[in-house]
């Protein structure tokens, strides 16, 4: 049965994983002498999957152990815990995706792939920020409108 303990292991499994790619990302920018191009990309990495791992992460750990709470007001469903996982492994392959690109450029001895390439993980990130920018200023703007 999918319940609150069946995925807290396989929680417990992916946090493994991605502790364990950062553990390795961080020891190759520490054992060798890398460009800081790769540094920055090593480190944007690391840090969006730290920061997966400390915010929905564990508010899903937190989900997880409130459902198998029976005195826990509301208990979330099995369905509601399956919905939050579909989504939090959607975050989970961003980060893989983001993590086997570092390992191809390990593979390659990290050389740098033409600047165009570089240049687009970039925009997607300028964009992702501006977005996340543009969503709270939406909704400033509109708990302003309703405030007045």
């Amino acid at each position: 049965m999918r319940d609150g303990e069946f995925f807290l292991r396989l929680l417990q499994t992916e946090v493994e994983r991605m502790e364990g790619w950062c553990q390795n990302m961080e020891r190759e920018a520490e054992e060798n002498e890398l460009p800081e191009e790769v540094l920055e990309l090593i480190r944007n990495v690391v840090g969006s999957a730290q920061i997966l791992m400390s915010q929905k992460v564990q508010q899903f750990f937190r989900l997880c152990q409130q459902s198998v709470d029976p005195t826990a007001y509301p208990l979330p469903t099995p369905q509601d815990l399956a919905s939050f996982w579909d989504l939090l492994q959607l975050n989970i392959e961003d980060v893989r995706v983001k993590f086997q690109d570092l390992q191809r450029l390990k593979d390659s001895g990290w050389r740098l792939p033409p600047e165009k390439k570089l240049d687009n993980i970039y925009t997607v990130f300028i964009a992702a920020l501006i977005k996340r920018s543009t969503k709270k200023l939406l909704y400033y703007c509109v708990a302003t409108v309703k405030d007045s």
